[in-house]
């Protein structure tokens, strides 16, 4: 009798264990809009991006892009790692809420539960920066918050 293996077609992404940080992801983009080599994951210090519209057309983007030259008024995206497996989208939101206006919070999930790590997206830059201060380290559930 031949064994499955249940983790076929997953590909593992690094076997090296790394120090956790708290990053920042742009926004998600459509195909159209990552002309740029930068469309990669952005650490604490990075700026952000502009949210996705795909209703606006390129002259659109580009007028609007020069005149948000000022980052901090544009969403920006944090990676939160080691949150409590027992979180879901309200608790962040929750915790992160104090800071400012959250546009989207995700916790995300695998077949077995939470994986311990989702995504907060402020409005604008200065209020996850000051999160980001204020968060990082917390002790919440045992678990600290990075």
């Amino acid at each position: 009798m031949e064994k499955k293996n249940r983790f076929a077609g997953l590909r593992v992404l690094s076997r090296r264990a790394r120090e956790h940080t708290l990053n920042m992801y742009p926004p998600a983009q459509t195909h159209s809009e990552q002309s740029g080599p930068d469309t990669t994951a952005q650490t604490v210090s990075g700026t952000a991006t502009q949210t996705d519209d795909s209703a606006q057309t390129d002259s659109q983007q580009q007028t609007q892009s020069s005149e948000n030259t000022d980052s901090k008024t544009q969403p920006k995206r944090l990676h939160v790692s080691n949150i409590p497996f027992r979180f879901r989208d309200p608790d962040l939101r929750q915790m992160f809420g104090q800071f400012g206006k959250i546009l989207d919070v995700e916790i995300i999930f695998n077949e077995r539960g939470s994986k311990g790590f989702g995504f907060v997206t402020f409005e604008n830059s200065a209020d996850a920066d000051r999160a980001r201060e204020k968060l990082h380290g917390t002790v919440v559930e045992g678990r600290k918050i990075e």
